[in-house]
């Protein structure tokens, strides 16, 4: 009789155990990155460091609120500019079900042309965030078209 209750006892410790686990777990973020700045007559006269504004949507799909700590961000490829490797350091809190957009710029260097300056962009980044359950990240990769000749205007 002990034997039958031992078996009927280990299934339902480890169901009990994975649903405990399952709710614990975060929902991934969704995030959208786009570039907002309008570079393109400064990338094309020449090399040089430019200054890039981005703008980074976060949408927490999760019960829980999360923390928005650091985000990883470079160039894939060829382009109009490659961004120093650098992580932007964050700081912010993003309630259940909120979607935030947050500007920032990176660091840059413009490879010069006209070719290059309208380019499209590759973009490969890791955000990292923090929550009640523990940190995690989400990788993404983006290609952003370039504004054709928009900067001229200015």
């Amino acid at each position: 009789m002990r034997r039958s209750t031992l078996f009927l006892f280990i299934p339902l410790l480890s169901l009990l155990i994975s649903s405990c686990a399952s709710s614990a777990r975060v929902l991934e973020p969704e995030i959208e990155i786009r570039q907002i700045s309008d570079d393109a007559f400064l990338m094309e006269q020449r090399s040089a460091r430019v200054s890039i504004e981005y703008e980074i949507i976060i949408r927490n799909r999760s019960g829980d609120p999360i923390r928005f700590i650091r985000l990883d961000l470079q160039t894939v490829g060829g382009g109009p500019y490659i961004l120093r490797n650098t992580p932007e350091r964050f700081n912010r809190e993003i309630a259940s079900d909120e979607t935030v957009v947050i500007p920032f710029a990176m660091w840059g260097v413009s490879r010069g042309g006209r070719a290059a300056s309208i380019e499209p962009v590759v973009l490969t980044g890791t955000c990292h965030f923090d929550s009640p359950s523990g940190t995690f990240s989400k990788k993404f990769l983006r290609r952003i078209q370039q504004p054709r000749g928009g900067g001229r205007n200015r």
